[in-house]
């Protein structure tokens, strides 16, 4: 009885999740065992298996944990609209990128690792969503002020290429934040360019 507490001490659950999210972001989730986990950890294989059924449910949990730190760090920078143009937006958002950079960096390895696994993809298709609507939710007022025809179908198209453009600015070898920030601000300009092409400004 005593082993079962001690497994679902909560302080035990947070600690199996930071240093899931520490390996699995540094070397990628196949990379990753339960075995490493529990010896980092200081934690016993039937902690992770009490809190979290697996290491694809371990998965699920820092996905969702880090997706929802990740989306309120993005809809704060709701506050930095009519500060001038879409930049300071964009700003805003590399500094919520930069805040959980360790959990961005373990969505890129997810991006690149083929695993058949029926509840890893799940899992993977459920985070992809809430972040495309959180980008498209950030971008769809500027589509509308620019003009386009359909705000959300815009907002999403602008969402694929701005997420390809922030993992490529994440993944380069010259990676630091001042970099960061500078390609961002690129990406704000471009994704400004294309509202106004699609608004048919020019």
């Amino acid at each position: 009885m005593a082993m079962i507490d001690r497994a679902a001490d909560p302080s035990i659950r947070a600690r199996i999740l930071r240093t899931g999210l520490e390996l699995m972001g540094s070397q990628g989730y196949a990379a990753t065992s339960v075995a490493q986990i529990c010896k980092q950890s200081g934690t016993h294989v039937g902690s992770i298996y009490h809190h979290f059924g697996n290491k694809a449910g371990l998965l699920g949990a820092i996905l969702e944990a880090g997706a929802r730190r990740l989306v309120e760090n993005i809809n704060r920078t709701e506050e930095l609209r009519g500060a001038g143009a879409i930049e300071a937006l964009f700003l805003g958002a590399a500094d919520a990128v930069l805040e959980e950079i360790l959990f961005y960096r373990l969505t890129l390895f997810l991006v690149l690792e083929d695993i058949d696994d029926e509840e890893f993809t799940s899992t993977i298709l459920r985070f992809r969503a809430e972040i495309d609507t959180a980008i498209s939710a950030m971008i769809e007022p500027y589509a509308q002020e620019a003009g386009a025809v359909d705000p959300a179908e815009v907002a999403r198209e602008a969402t694929e290429f701005t997420l390809e453009l922030t993992r490529g600015a994440v993944v380069s070898e010259r990676f630091s934040a001042a970099e960061f920030r500078v390609a961002m601000a690129r990406n704000a300009k471009l994704v400004e360019l294309y509202l106004r092409h699609r608004a048919g400004q020019y």
